[in-house]
């Protein structure tokens, strides 16, 4: 047990209230504001998806991903738990299947990213290892909506 001076338990308090008054605050759940917006026109209800101008703005999103730069002259980086802030390398860009390469400008050209469905980003060496070496910095996976 500890035993503190008698004068030391009043500063001990006043040192530990902010902590506890500020850790009982509230905090509001951002994760699904954007996607999940529904809209009434006619009558009828309409989900209202954000739709994105520049795909360096849609990969800032994604957790894991580090963009520098916009779309004419941007950089993109996977991150994993244990990788230094910055890399030298891009990581591999699959887009239904097909490699683009690891150039961010050649995915802009390729791709309109309002027809983005869903991205994953692959990070491990047992994730990325059937992409072979070109998968080494990582691997983003994107699905495009069908038509």
């Amino acid at each position: 047990m500890y035993h503190f001076k008698p004068g030391f338990t009043p500063f001990l308090i006043l040192l530990m209230l902010p902590m506890l008054l500020l850790s009982c605050g509230t905090s509001r759940n951002t994760a699904g504001s954007d996607a999940e917006k529904v809209e009434i026109k006619n009558g009828r209800k309409e989900s209202a998806t954000k739709t994105y101008t520049a795909l360096s703005e849609y990969f800032r999103r994604i957790p894991g991903l580090r963009v520098i730069g916009d779309d004419t002259n941007g950089r993109v980086y996977v991150f994993s738990g244990s990788q230094a802030l910055m890399t030298t390398n891009e990581p591999l860009f699959v887009v239904d299947g097909v490699r683009i390469g690891q150039s961010f400008q050649a995915l802009v050209r390729t791709l309109n990213v309002n027809d983005i469905e869903r991205v994953s980003v692959l990070k491990t060496a047992s994730e990325t290892s059937i992409y072979g070496m070109a998968g080494s910095n990582g691997v983003i996976v994107i699905q495009t909506k069908r038509q």
